[in-house]
């Protein structure tokens, strides 16, 4: 199956559209949509500038099933790696570490 989202404006990151890509569903949406999501265009996700190369890409992952499937575990191997609360607790945990030690060193 392959999840279309043709959001002509889009603002910050797209939580629907990560949501469907950590399912393992291969995604087509629009740059605009895309824009916010930290992914390979391609391989995790798919983009198209105009509704043209829109209807070109989404129609040669419907009419391709492997590529298809391979889009979706990319996508959900992409959401893991950068979006999960493992991997966005440990960007947190990097941030906090030297201002841990800071406070630890001083006291």
């Amino acid at each position: 199956a392959v999840v279309v989202a043709p959001l002509r404006v889009a603002r910050g990151i797209q939580n629907k559209v990560l949501g469907v890509m950590g399912m393992g569903k291969a995604v087509g949406t629009s740059e605009a949509c895309g824009a916010g999501i930290e992914a390979s265009v391609g391989r995790d996700l798919d983009a198209a500038a105009s509704a043209a190369d829109f209807v070109k890409r989404i129609e040669a992952v419907v009419r391709d099933p492997q590529k298809a499937t391979a889009m979706g575990a990319a996508a959900r191997a992409c959401v893991l790696a950068k979006y999960s609360w493992n991997a966005q607790l440990g960007r947190l945990d990097r941030h906090l570490a030297p201002a841990t030690e800071t406070v630890l060193v001083s006291a």
